[in-house]
């Protein structure tokens, strides 16, 4: 786990993304915040996004006991709420949890997963 690249990636995204209203990265392991961006200093979103350790943990574990799902992985869950929309992507090397908060009216749902996939190379 490299933090320049880390904090590169949350630059990049946070730089890109219109509409964003927070960015958390997280050690699954151990769910400790490793990087959090905010684009309003009144918000803070840091404790909420290290649920989301504990929340694909237990989807994960509730998968094993669906048929045809239980060597399955998850790469990414999406909560959409009115007015904004909660994603969590696991990185590539399972070690990190990114948690992106955006304003429906401003992003969309391609957009966030493009810019993920184009920068998720700097969470391995």
């Amino acid at each position: 786990m490299n933090l320049e690249d880390i904090k590169k990636y949350s630059q990049t995204i946070s730089g890109q993304l219109g509409g964003l209203i927070s960015i958390t990265i997280i050690s699954a392991e151990d769910g400790m915040v490793v990087d959090y961006y905010s684009s309003n200093e009144d918000i803070d979103n840091q404790l909420a996004a290290s649920f989301q350790v504990e929340v694909l943990r237990q989807i994960t574990r509730g998968l094993n006991y669906i048929d045809d799902l239980e060597n399955k992985e998850i790469h990414n869950l999406m909560v959409s709420l009115e007015g904004q929309t909660h994603f969590a992507f696991l990185s590539d090397s399972k070690d990190l949890i990114v948690h992106i908060i955006a304003d429906n009216k401003e992003t969309n749902v391609g957009m966030v997963n493009l810019f993920h996939r184009k920068n998720k190379h700097l969470l391995d």
